[in-house]
């Protein structure tokens, strides 16, 4: 058995990512809130259009599945003309219950202007809009996605006549290869009300599979807010526009997802509440933790029995075993006077686990659980996860949700999904990394009886190479679209039936193929996707041509062949004649006279030169070819 490691850190391996197990359950917070409690396995997605530019048609494709959309719109640019709307046009969408918001009046960079002529372009869009649909202006968009160091500020004091209203900017949550590194969801409620984050905007160049890929993301990591970001909707009329048939085709898509709790909502049903209820959740087997409210000090040791009081990095810490509990006598507080770095926390034992003994709770295979625990804090703090792998060794497994700071008690919960392969414990506890103070109690881990029963496979396609396509080098990017109804856990690549590299968890789905690694010829790829359940579903096969430069180590052949070895010759046009051949080819053959050239070099085949001997002197001489 190794050694119990006396502390044990997270940064240097914070982007380790896992996908959820198929029972989809995110964060949830029970800390008292005026706002409704976070989503768990819940997406909301909201359809928000910019500008009101070139829009009219999504009034029908929204239509046509039920859905609602929010309009940010330039009060003064309306009814310009262009492709703006017009004011009857933006009456339809009222009328139809699309929610009309605010984006300033003339479409104005805030983080240029003065701190009053931001309230007036701020103000003056959202007054003219309550003007035109009185009690009906809840929500706003930052222009260009800019701010100054004053605007949310101003936004966040309202305007005269406006009630409280949210602000949506662009960007901050993972897009493709943008921010690859970001939540793949805002919260519900946001951290920040005045800065919604959001994927990248939608541009002409983003695929049906892409758009896709922002929602199953944020679905396969618990689920969250996915404020999607349209321009225009037309065919080829601007780069920041959608197709009306690919905009028609992710609605369909969409709709068909609201039976594993995916649902489109406006900005302003999510920031007021007026949401889908969460699915319920699973039944827990019995808490496995031991020692699990922290009241056993058998050694007397101050200090409670199965539990590590842990830290890394640089910090001035204390530990309390104290009174004020959650549940019965005890709890464990810890406060950092002085920090540099690191984190502290109350770990459940990293020993050997129960089963030999120990006290780390055993995980089974395949299974889900839940963690618990309940916490007051001075700060934010986080979750932090621990597992002990095939060979003794515990490692860092990941971390869970920012938690605030609460002066009263609250409780977290939190499925972190499938462990890591081969994990056989686990060990979990919350983390300070600030100067504050962290007491904790009633801490819980209890497997997932039962979920959701998942029967249908995965559905993955290829994206690239294009079939057909010849490829070279030793960077060719192999990438594929996956889904699933309730998560995809990863993508296998294959060439030729044998794997190519490792399975990829985390979307968008790709792997760099080194072709050179491959002879020159036809080859075949495909790619296998695999859910929560086990099930797997296989590519289209895609055929793709290998053709890199082979390694020519072999020098070519050449042999005279005119005149004839001995030949008297003489005029002012002797043919000069030889063979070449070569294992990959010749690319030219140079004749000489007594070693000097003669004439050039003939690069085309058969090759020969006309020969002025009437330059030369009568008598012998030497003539040779050098192929090339």
């Amino acid at each position: 058995m190794p050694a119990m490691p006396a502390a044990i850190g997270r940064a240097a391996l914070a982007a380790v990512h896992f996908t959820l197990a198929g029972l989809a359950v995110a964060a949830l917070l029970l800390a008292p809130s005026a706002h409704a409690q976070a989503a768990t396995g819940r997406t909301i997605v909201s359809l928000t259009f910019d500008d009101g530019l070139t829009q009219s048609p999504v009034r029908d494709i929204l239509q046509r599945y039920g859905m609602k959309g929010t309009f940010y719109v330039n009060a003064n640019l309306i009814g310009s003309g262009g492709d703006y709307l017009t004011k009857a046009e933006l009456d339809a969408l009222f009328a139809a219950g699309h929610e009309i918001a605010g984006h300033t009046t003339n479409h104005v960079d805030l983080a240029t202007l003065s701190d009053a002529a931001q309230r007036t372009a701020i103000c003056g869009d959202l007054q003219t809009l309550n003007g035109w649909y009185p009690g009906q202006i809840h929500s706003f968009a930052y222009p260009f996605a800019s701010t100054g160091p004053t605007t949310q500020s101003i936004v966040a004091e309202g305007c005269p006549g406006i009630g409280q209203y949210s602000a949506r900017s662009v960007g901050g949550l993972a897009s493709g290869a943008v921010c690859s590194g970001c939540a793949t969801a805002e919260t519900i409620p946001p951290g920040n009300p005045y800065y919604l984050s959001t994927p990248e905007s939608i541009l002409s160049t983003t695929t049906l599979d892409e758009l896709k890929v922002l929602v199953t993301q944020a679905e396969e990591t618990g689920g969250g807010w996915v404020p999607l970001v349209f321009h225009r909707v037309c065919d080829g009329c601007s780069s920041y526009a959608v197709t009306s048939a690919t905009l028609d085709a992710f609605l369909a898509w969409l709709k068909a997802r609201e039976s594993g709790y995916t649902y489109v909502r406006t900005v302003y049903q999510v920031m007021s509440g007026d949401l889908p209820p969460p699915p319920p959740p699973p039944p827990l087997g019995p808490n496995l933790l031991l020692n699990a409210s922290l009241e056993t000090d058998q050694d007397a040791n101050g200090r409670a029995d199965c539990w590590l009081r842990n830290s890394y990095g640089t910090q001035t810490a204390t530990w309390t075993r104290a009174t004020d509990a959650q549940a019965g006598s005890f709890a464990e507080r810890v406060q950092i006077t002085a920090y540099s770095s690191g984190d502290v926390k109350l770990l459940s034992t990293l020993d050997a686990g129960q089963s030999a003994g120990g006290c780390a709770p055993m995980l089974e295979a395949g299974s889900s659980y839940v963690l618990g625990a309940w916490y007051k804090a001075t700060a934010p703090v986080v979750p932090v996860l621990f597992y002990r792998d095939a060979g003794g060794v515990w490692r860092y497994w990941r971390d869970g949700p920012l938690l605030p700071a609460t002066a009263g008690w609250a409780q977290m919960t939190y499925n972190p999904g499938a462990a890591p392969a081969g994990a056989q414990a686990l060990s979990f506890g919350i983390a300070l990394d600030s100067v504050g103070t962290l007491t904790t109690d009633s801490y819980s881990l209890q497997k997932v009886l039962q979920g959701p029963s998942d029967t249908t496979p995965p559905t993955v396609a290829l994206s690239a190479p294009a079939a057909g396509a010849t490829v070279s080098g030793s960077a060719v990017t192999v990438a594929a679209t996956a889904s699933d109804n309730v998560g995809v856990v990863g993508v296998q690549f294959k060439l030729d039936g044998a794997n190519l590299g490792s399975e990829d968890t985390t979307a968008p789905y790709s792997v760099t193929w080194n072709s050179t690694t491959a002879s020159n010829g036809t080859h075949t790829l495909t790619a296998v996707a695999r859910d929560a359940a086990g099930q797997t579903a296989v590519s289209a096969a895609r055929t793709v041509t290998v053709s890199n430069a082979v390694a020519d180590t072999t020098p070519p052949t050449v042999a005279m062949s005119a005149p004839a070895a001995g030949a008297t010759v003489s005029g002012a046009s002797v043919t000069v004649s030889a063979t070449a051949s070569d294992n990959v080819g010749v690319v030219g053959v140079q004749f000489r006279l007594d070693g000097v050239n003669l004439g050039a070099e003939d690069t085309t085949a058969p090759y020969s030169i006309a020969w002025n001997s009437t330059t030369a002197s009568n008598g012998t001489h030497t003539l040779t070819a050098v192929a090339r």
